[in-house]
């Protein structure tokens, strides 16, 4: 698990990389881990999104964020004082995500869900406001925000 926290940290700088390009050779490299090839329509994202009470959100946790369709949306969202963890399993997402965005309040992290409480420990964080699950499953993407 020595691993797990290599890649905590803000993201810094930008990157050009192709979203969709990334998804796709994703999909077809790991089709069972990534939960579809397209990257999540922005209908899909504010339909999701919209009934979230954002004035409550201090942290925000995303399982899955792939590319980065609602992590993008989040952060827009998001206040200022808020942070978003962005949880993903392949160093590929998250490497994407860390040269794509450039925002202090996300921290994009190569890891497990299962892990979530000692990421958000090691972050100095308590406990998350919100869960969006983007993981995979056979059947459909699943999201929770309690």
């Amino acid at each position: 698990m020595a691993s797990l926290f290599e890649e905590v940290g803000e993201v810094r700088g930008q990157g050009d990389g192709s979203a969709f390009a990334l998804s796709m050779r994703m999909f077809f490299k790991h089709p069972a881990m990534v939960g579809s090839g397209f990257p999540a329509s922005r209908w899909m994202v504010r339909t999701m999104l919209a009934p979230l009470d954002w004035r409550a959100i201090r942290t925000f946790v995303e399982y899955g964020p792939g590319a980065g369709a609602f992590t993008r949306a989040i952060l827009d969202r998001l206040a200022p004082d808020a942070k978003l963890v962005a949880i993903d399993t392949s160093p590929d997402f998250v490497a994407h995500l860390k040269a794509s965005i450039t925002d202090r309040r996300l921290y994009a992290v190569t890891g497990s869900a299962s892990s979530v409480e000692a990421i958000l420990s090691k972050l100095g964080l308590q406990q998350a406001d919100c869960i969006l699950s983007g993981l995979s499953s056979n059947m459909k993407r699943a999201q929770s925000c309690w």
